[in-house]
C-alpha cells in the first residue's frame, strides 16, 4: 500500500527551502478542498492524507465512478497510529506526494514516519536544484534551441535585456502555476523592476525569456519509477492569464491532432524524444515521482510561422496534466474538459467541451 498527500505549495516551500512556513490563505483553502485527488491516480487499498475527511468524502463521491477505493487519513490520525503500533513502517511500501521538498518531509516525520520511507537531505537538495528553472534554460542551450532563457543576477542585466527585445518575460527560479512571473515592455512600472530586484535577493537569481506570441499551451508528462522513466502522455491545457484553469481530457491521438494543426508528428515525436533522453541525464537516480515539461505553439514575429517551443518549464513533480491523463479515454468518449473552478471553493469538474 502507499501513502499519498497533495501538497500544492510544494514550488513556494522549493523557493524557501524551510521545514516550515506559512502558506497563503488561497493554498491552504486549495490543499484542503483538493486533497482527495491522489484518489484519482492511486490503487484500491492505498491511504490518502487529507486534512478533513469529510470533506474529502464528499468531494470525492462527485467523482466516483473516477476514483480508487482508498481510505483518507489526517496528519493527526497517521500520528497516533504511529505511536501505537509504527503503521507506516509495518503497512506502507512507498510515500507518494505531489512534490517532494523539505517541508513535506518535516511534515511525515513529525508523523511518525521512518526515515527509510523518506528522501534525505541529499536527495531534496537535488530535487530542488533541478527544479530551477535554469534546468529547463540549459535544455534549450543543449539542443541549440532558437528559442532562448536568460539566468540574471542584477537589474541592469534586465534593463538591457529589454532594451534588446522589448517585450520579455521575468519569472522566479522557484514558482508555481504561473506564480512569480511577470511581463515587461518598455511602458512598464518601475515596481516591477523592484518586483525583480527582490526576487533575485530572495533566490539568488531571476530568470528572463523573450516575450514569444503565444497560441496554445500544452506538455509533455512523464514518470519516474524504480524502472525507470516514462512517457505518460501529452497534457493539451488552458490558462487564464499565467494561472491553470483546465485540462482536455481525450485520447493521446485526439490531443495529437490538436498539436499536428501547428507542426508534423515527426516533429513532435523527435522533441518527445529529446525532452526524454534530457530529462534522463539530469533528473536525480534516486528521484520518483511526476515530471511535467511546459510547451506552447508560438507564432514567430517575422514569418508569421507557427513554432513549437520546446521547454517553458520543467516541474519535477506531479501536475494538473498527470490528474488529467488519471480519467479514463475512449475513442468512443467524446473528449472533456477537467476544469478547477475558483469561484467560491477549489472545485473540480468534468465537463462537455462547448
Amino acid at each position: 500500500m502507499r501513502l499519498h498527500i497533495f501538497n500544492p505549495e510544494h514550488d513556494i516551500a522549493l523557493a524557501l527551502n524551510k521545514n516550515r512556513f506559512t502558506p497563503s490563505h488561497n493554498v491552504v483553502k486549495m490543499r484542503r478542498e483538493l486533497s482527495f485527488l491522489p484518489a484519482l491516480w492511486a490503487d484500491d487499498g492505498d491511504f490518502v492524507i487529507v486534512e478533513d475527511v469529510d470533506y474529502a468524502n464528499k468531494a470525492a463521491q462527485k467523482l466516483e465512478k473516477f476514483t480508487k477505493d482508498v481510505s483518507f487519513i489526517t496528519f493527526s490520525t497517521l500520528k497516533q497510529l504511529n505511536k501505537e503500533g509504527d503503521f507506516c513502517q509495518n503497512n506502507i511500501s512507498e510515500i507518494v506526494p505531489w512534490g517532494w521538498d523539505k517541508a513535506v518531509v518535516y511534515s511525515m516525520k513529525q508523523a511518525g514516519v521512518a526515515a527509510p520511507l523518506l528522501p534525505d537531505l541529499t536527495a531534496l537538495s537535488a530535487i530542488r536544484i533541478c527544479s530551477h528553472r535554469r534546468t529547463a534554460m540549459r535544455f534549450l542551450q543543449s539542443i541549440d534551441s532558437q528559442f532562448t532563457a536568460y539566468e540574471v543576477i542584477d537589474s541592469k542585466e534586465i534593463k538591457d535585456l529589454l532594451s534588446k527585445h522589448k517585450q520579455i518575460v521575468l519569472k522566479s527560479p522557484w514558482s508555481c502555476s504561473g506564480r512569480g512571473v511577470r511581463f515587461m515592455d518598455e511602458n512598464s512600472s518601475p515596481s516591477l523592476l523592484r518586483w525583480a530586484e527582490n526576487v533575485i535577493q530572495s533566490q539568488g537569481s531571476i530568470m528572463v525569456e523573450p516575450f514569444y506570441d503565444k497560441l496554445r499551451d500544452f506538455a509533455i508528462e512523464f514518470m519516474a519509477d524504480n524502472d525507470g522513466l516514462h512517457y505518460c502522455g501529452l497534457s493539451v491545457f488552458q490558462t487564464y492569464f499565467t494561472s491553470y484553469s483546465a485540462s482536455l481530457i481525450a485520447t493521446e491521438e485526439e490531443k495529437m491532432e490538436k498539436i499536428c494543426q501547428y507542426t508534423t508528428r515527426e516533429n513532435l515525436y523527435n522533441i518527445i524524444n529529446v525532452c526524454k533522453e534530457y530529462l534522463q541525464s539530469v533528473i536525480p537516480a534516486n528521484y520518483r515521482g511526476g515530471i511535467g515539461i511546459d510547451m506552447m505553439v508560438v507564432k514567430a514575429p517575422e514569418t508569421g510561422q507557427f513554432l513549437i517551443h520546446p521547454c517553458v518549464e520543467i516541474n519535477l513533480r506531479r501536475t494538473m496534466g498527470h490528474t488529467a491523463l488519471s480519467f479514463p479515454t475512449s475513442p468512443t468518449i467524446p473528449p472533456r474538459l477537467m476544469v478547477i473552478d475558483y469561484d467560491k471553493n477549489f472545485e473540480l469538474k468534468i465537463k462537455a467541451l462547448n
